[in-house]
């Protein structure tokens, strides 16, 4: 009696933590997902990076390129293996008819846990093809923070500041929409980019523009500007978290900029038609600001996640502009 009791007790629990998982995960995701989500997509890429670190990189990529496919496996395989498990044991406790009944019942619960997994996995999908969009647009004129000023140029001689400001608002929902994606879908902060760009190295890239045109104009820069700026960190920042990334927040960032002074970007997008408001000192100031709210955590995700174009480079004791580096010239 006190057994079947037990075992009754337990299977409501079992099958209630799953439920509750289910919802948690699939219904309501909101910043943060279910346990197992975050447990299983975690767990996943440590144990194929730690299985894979003697292979060479492309194979490595081509196995890290399972990690969100097999977590998502392993998330369904966990809501269905628990609400088997918690059929039998309140089946095992009660009558056999009554059981009967509580099998049926655990199968119907796990049918809708199987549809539910495929509404899930069709809105990650949905967020990962968004995410990419924007990446692959961005390639083929940028491969690196070093071509942000490239982009802001390209931008100030296609069109006016109104067109400007109409491009950082669409980066600023890109940069919100991969927060809540990503917080709300875990496997999909491991799932590997669709091109050679990252969508890291894009965030940085458009956040560098902007970073740019708020330093040197900041009273002609459009109001999207300021909200790309904030959106973009919150986004960095928010998903370094997740991966349990933390830092030093640093006064000079030059992650990916090692190789360019700083005011040859400044005569490049001043001679695009960015109008100059500030002298150079005080507009490197004003970058760096800006800069080291996402740029080093935008590589510390990068180096987290073994990306092939990550790890932009080593931080510099410099603070003077970045001048002690020979810049890259612009073309």
């Amino acid at each position: 009696m006190v057994v079947d009791l037990i075992a009754v007790l337990t299977g409501i629990a079992l099958g209630g933590a799953a439920v509750l998982s289910v919802l948690r995960t699939v219904v309501n995701p909101r910043n943060r997902s279910s346990l197992a989500a975050r447990l299983t997509a975690r767990l996943t890429y440590r144990l194929l990076l730690a299985s894979t670190s003697a292979l060479p990189q492309r194979r490595r990529e081509r196995a890290l390129d399972l990690s969100a496919p097999l977590s998502l496996t392993a998330l369904l395989a966990i809501w269905l293996g628990a609400t088997a498990g918690a059929s039998w044991l309140v089946a095992y406790g009660l009558p056999a008819g009554v059981g009967q009944a509580v099998h049926i019942a655990g199968w119907a619960l796990a049918g809708l846990q199987a549809l539910l997994f495929s509404v899930y996995l069709s809105k990650l999908i949905e967020s990962y093809q968004r995410r990419e969009a924007i990446t692959t647009r961005l390639q083929a004129r940028a491969t690196s923070p070093l071509d942000a000023e490239v982009v802001l140029a390209d931008r100030l001689r296609g069109g006016s500041r109104s067109d400007l400001g109409t491009a950082f608002e669409h980066w600023a929902d890109w940069m919100a929409d991969v927060r809540s994606s990503h917080a709300g879908y875990p496997a999909l902060l491991y799932q590997r980019p669709a091109g050679q760009m990252c969508w890291v190295e894009a965030a940085v890239i458009v956040l560098d523009a902007a970073a740019l045109t708020e330093a040197v104009a900041p009273t002609w820069a459009p109001p999207s500007v300021r909200v790309l700026l904030a959106a973009g960190s919150d986004c960095i920042q928010r998903l370094a978290w997740q991966l349990n990334i933390q830092l030093e927040v640093p006064t000079v960032s030059m992650h990916g900029r090692e190789e360019r002074a700083f005011s040859d970007s400044v005569r490049y997008a001043a001679a695009a038609g960015l109008p100059m408001e500030r002298d150079s000192e005080k507009s490197w100031l004003a970058f760096q600001d800006s800069r080291t709210r996402y740029a080093p955590h935008a590589d510390a995700i990068c180096l987290h996640l073994r990306y092939l174009k990550g790890a932009w480079g080593p931080e510099t004791d410099s603070g003077a502009m970045g001048e002690a580096v020979a810049p890259r010239s612009i073309q």
